[in-house]
């Protein structure tokens, strides 16, 4: 996050005469619909925009923990607390981590539930994936596909392909990438992928969710259709019954813009 965007966090809710649960609820829930990037916002800058001790903060903080509409995120889960990476801890875990916090070691989120009934943003109209995220989605969430997904790009030239057992990678080539003549949709690619297994032993290719935000709208929407659009498949959605991904090993998910 840069320091322009943090400040601004904390214009927005400075100058408030009468602080309450609601007030510093929707100073999170306006610091991250308002972050670029999926952002919490720091404690620090939570004080510094409501104009109250951390202390007086973590007061609020903690009927709204409970309540199920803010989440916490420190920096002894996540080395950098700026982003959401999993779902939210248990609510007393996260009770006592923020009695023992400073505000300069936590962010906090709204969570999906204080979130709902907002309408959504004009810029997500066609970008599904990041659309999950405004709505509160932890950005190292898994999206799960058929091991098919990459027959496409394994067969066309245009891309270069690897592939691990456990993972691999997908970028354009040079020579096309650089060309006027390829699409500028296609060349917005997930970079790495991991595998992993269902409960039928067969095998799926996993994606982080902040990853997929990246692609193209052409690709976020290609791939969330029910049916999937111009030969893409559609993420497969876990059950109980039929998905429980087991990873062969932990991948790391990065996107880029070309291969190189």
């Amino acid at each position: 996050m840069s320091g322009d965007e943090s400040a601004e966090q904390a214009r927005t809710v400075r100058g408030r005469s009468q602080i309450d649960d609601g007030t510093v609820l929707q100073a999170i829930v306006d610091a991250y619909t308002d972050s670029s990037d999926f952002n919490g916002i720091l404690g620090l800058h939570l004080t510094t925009g409501l104009g109250i001790s951390w202390g007086q903060v973590k007061t609020h903080l903690e009927v709204l923990i409970r309540r199920g509409l803010v989440e916490i995120v420190h920096t002894d889960w996540f080395p950098n607390p700026h982003v959401r990476p999993f779902d939210a801890r248990p609510i007393e875990e996260q009770i006592d981590k923020l009695a023992a916090s400073t505000p300069t070691d936590c962010c906090l989120y709204p969570a999906p539930e204080a979130l709902k009934g907002k309408r959504r943003p004009r810029r997500y109209a066609d970008r599904p994936y990041a659309y999950r995220l405004w709505k509160g989605a932890p950005q190292l969430r898994p999206v799960y596909f058929d091991l098919a997904v990459l027959d496409s790009h394994r067969s066309d030239p245009r891309y270069h392909f690897q592939f691990y057992g456990n993972g691999g990678m997908i970028g354009v080539r040079d020579e096309y990438y650089a060309s006027s003549d390829f699409p500028e949709r296609d060349k917005v690619l997930v970079q790495t992928f991991g595998v992993g297994y269902d409960d039928s032993g067969g095998r799926v290719v996993a994606v982080f969710l902040r990853y997929l935000a990246d692609l193209s709208p052409e690709h976020q929407r290609e791939h969330t259709s029910p049916e999937g659009r111009n030969n893409a498949l559609p993420e497969l959605v876990p059950t109980a019954e039929r998905m429980k991904c087991r990873p062969r090993a932990q991948p790391k998910l990065v996107t880029s813009t070309n291969s190189r």
